[in-house]
């Protein structure tokens, strides 16, 4: 596994090839269709599977899952994959526990008004050996870790917008506060990696910031890969 991603797809790539099933995986992506209802990062996870896999895509915005199930690209590719859409909570989703070889949860967790809640029902989906993938905004990225030790008044209304990003944003944990808390619940952290130095303004320096450990640290967003506890299958290890 590598520290250092330019692409949350990548990260899932690399970690779903570690994922293996007898007679093909079951995968849930929860919340994939995000806040601009484009799914450009699930159609790229449907095009990864293999035969036999059963990729299961739930949502709780009404509205937009209307839309997608409703687009070219989604009907193209239920006619060549096992996909399967509805609308479910995150929190409680309704399915078997131990139903699933590998929950996604991409840019969703800092979106929760109780996020922390989300991993029991993780937690409790995952067969024994099965793949978490979480990423999420870095709490500790380049912008907004100078922003921070530069800002005076840290309770300042624009400096708080500006820190949240989206309007609906909650909650950036630190990455080894979120391990710590994986653990607690009964799943076993394999790797945390950095995703995405793309800063513009920073031209020829987003080629060289990641290939130092302090510097990859700084990137837009992190990517864990855990894996529920209990006997484990070959490919699980990161």
């Amino acid at each position: 596994m590598r520290h250092f991603y330019e692409t949350r797809t990548a990260f899932v790539h690399d970690v779903l090839a570690q994922v293996a099933a007898p007679g093909g995986r079951a995968i849930l992506d929860a919340g994939f269709i995000g806040s601009y209802a484009e799914a450009t990062v699930h159609y790229a996870i449907v095009d990864m599977l293999r035969d036999g896999d059963r990729l299961t895509g739930i949502d709780i915005d009404a509205p937009r899952l209307e839309a997608f199930l409703a687009h070219p690209k989604t009907q193209q590719r239920q006619e060549r994959f096992d996909l399967r859409y509805e609308r479910r909570s995150v929190f409680d989703t309704g399915y078997e526990s131990g139903a699933f070889d590998a929950v996604l949860l991409l840019e969703v967790f800092e979106h929760l008004h109780a996020p922390y809640r989300v991993f029991d029902e993780v937690a409790r989906l995952l067969k024994p050996g099965g793949s978490f993938i979480l990423t999420y905004p870095n709490p500790l990225s380049l912008t907004k870790l100078l922003r921070y030790l530069w800002q005076g008044d840290l309770l300042d209304h624009g400096y708080l917008r500006a820190y949240r990003g989206a309007p609906d944003h909650k909650v950036f944990p630190h990455p080894p506060s979120l391990a710590n808390y994986l653990i607690d619940v009964g799943l076993q952290p394999r790797s945390v990696v950095f995703i995405k130095y793309a800063y513009r303004q920073l031209g020829a320096l987003n080629r060289l910031l990641p290939r130092w450990n302090v510097t990859r640290k700084l990137a837009a967003y992190v990517g864990v890969h855990a894996t529920r506890r209990g006997p484990e299958r070959a490919g699980d290890d990161a």
